[in-house]
């Protein structure tokens, strides 16, 4: 049911096609029963849709439509059918695989005619990205875990971290970097506050909603929901057919999602507030939801380049995300209460979370003990040693301590005792024989370590020597290390062991 090609350039006052069907058939791409046919729909009208957007840059088609197929999956978001909202959401991650949910790419050279395109390009694109974050960031703060959930945690960290990790001119700003208040999901709103809430059910039997698709369970619960206030009208969700012409967003937010806020509310997401064993926070249904939170903070944290904010979320996050696998800071000889290591997932996405958080330059700041080079390197290696039973724990801490090696303040670093405890935890995931992650994890760490013996941008000659000079008494060991991990099967391994070779060639 495909209409003729002219037709499709001129869709009459309403252009139904290229506003309704053609958006409708691009989600229904993902569709399990029905793909195909949505499928032929897309290729078959968007072949003759190329010609709909007459613009100085060349486009692909889904950004030429980017404002109506935006419209479309805020609408499906929206549904109650969870498997409409899934399929919203593995459309959202093509786009933004595409780049097309990102700052439009500058050309080297513009003429005062493509400018105004290139502007406009811009502004759709920030539009479109603000009004589907402010959808999905209002799905997320729901308390209730349905099916599908962890699709849509993931696709907002990818397209809040597509605008954090490049730069925009335009005014209208998805996603707010440069904000240092801890209580603001959204600027000056102090949500985090007004909801002092750890996004979990206050009957403590959490189980993840199955319900079939198209069920209107969902709506009696929406009024229970914990919910943002992201339009400046209350009627700004209701659609005007009148006028389809102008592709209303349907979803403005009045001020934008600050980065700060996403971030405390992924984690809140993932991480009990404590570590009690009462409740069913971590219970085996909601358990991917949770460890799926986590992994998307991590990939959002990698996004962010800003070292202040880095240091800022730093301080904030690490205690929450450390009481998942280190309880002596809660734990006392005369308490009676009870607490309990989180699973593994989470304490693996906890670790990858508090190593993407290490910023350049890290060191003691007089106050905070986590972050002392030494204490860090201490609890990553109480998790690469024998005692600890999961592999992709060994890997997540051995990962982490090789970031907290390339950034670490040199003075802190340079120490004899964090040098021992950086090669015997490097030692402990060599002896890993059975998962190779671990061990190229393990090289990694002295990697980092022998570059940070030779003059890189972040490190002068002087702090190139106190490493070097640190490291020469452990060289033999590190060097007998590396050549044993030569005649490794894996080639990960062998490539990590020949330039840690070869960085200590030329050491005395």
């Amino acid at each position: 049911s495909v209409r003729a090609s002219n037709q499709f350039s001129d869709g009459g006052p309403k252009d139904i096609w290229m506003k309704r069907v053609l958006p409708i058939a691009y989600l229904g791409r993902s569709d399990k029963e029905a793909g195909k046919l949505f499928q032929e729909v897309w290729d078959e009208g968007g072949n003759v849709a190329n010609l709909y957007n007459n613009n100085a840059f060349a486009m692909q088609l889904e950004e030429k439509m980017l404002s109506n197929i935006t419209l479309s999956l805020i609408s499906a978001l929206n549904d109650v059918s969870w498997d409409r909202r899934v399929m919203a959401c593995k459309s959202l991650n093509e786009l933004c695989q595409k780049n097309i949910l990102s700052p439009a790419p500058k050309p080297a050279n513009i003429d005062s005619y493509s400018k105004d395109d290139f502007r406009k390009r811009e502004l759709e694109r920030a539009t479109s990205s603000k009004g589907i974050l402010s959808v999905c960031v209002n799905l997320i703060v729901n308390s209730r875990v349905w099916t599908g959930k962890s699709d849509l945690i993931k696709t907002t960290s990818l397209i809040a971290g597509n605008w954090v990790s490049q730069s925009s001119s335009i005014e209208v700003t998805p996603i707010l970097l440069d904000h240092f208040i801890w209580n603001d999901l959204l600027k000056g709103d102090s949500w985090f506050e007004k909801n002092d809430i750890n996004i979990e059910p206050q009957d403590n039997n959490m189980d993840v909603d199955t319900e079939p698709s198209g069920s209107n369970t969902d709506s009696d619960d929406v009024k229970k929901d914990t919910t943002l206030n992201m339009t400046e009208d209350d009627d700004e969700n209701s659609e005007n057919e009148e006028n389809d012409d102008e592709c209303d967003m349907g979803v403005s937010a009045s001020q934008p999602i600050t980065f700060s806020g996403l971030c405390r509310l992924l984690l809140e997401q993932g991480v009990k507030s404590t570590p009690l064993t009462s409740g069913n926070f971590y219970s085996n249904d909601a358990l991917p939801y949770r460890a799926a939170s986590l992994v998307a903070l991590s990939k959002l944290l990698k996004k962010c380049t800003d070292t202040r904010m880095l240091e800022y979320l730093y301080k904030k996050m690490a205690v929450s995300l450390i009481s998942t696998f280190d309880l002596d800071m809660f734990q006392h000889d005369d308490d009676s209460q009870k607490y309990k290591v989180a699973p593994s997932p989470i304490i693996v996405g906890s670790i990858d979370c508090l190593g993407s958080l290490i910023w350049q330059g890290i060191q003691y700041d007089g106050k905070n003990i986590f972050t002392q080079v030494h204490s860090l390197v201490k609890l990553f290696l109480r998790n690469c040693g024998e005692s600890q039973a999961s592999w992709t724990i060994r890997e997540a801490s051995a990962v982490a301590t090789s970031k907290l090696v390339s950034n670490a303040d040199v003075l802190e670093l340079q120490k004899v005792d964090v040098v021992n405890s950086l090669v015997l935890c490097s030692s402990f995931c060599a002896d890993d024989r059975k998962f190779s992650q671990v061990r190229v994890a393990k090289l990694k760490i002295l990697c980092c370590l022998c570059n940070r013996a030779k003059a890189t941008q972040f490190s002068t000659d002087n702090e190139k020597q106190l490493m070097l000079e640190a490291l020469l008494p452990l060289k033999e060991k590190i060097l007998s290390m590396a050549n044993k991990s030569l005649s490794d099967n894996e080639s990960d391994v062998t490539a990590l062991a020949s330039k840690i070779i070869a960085a200590m060639a030329w050491w005395p």
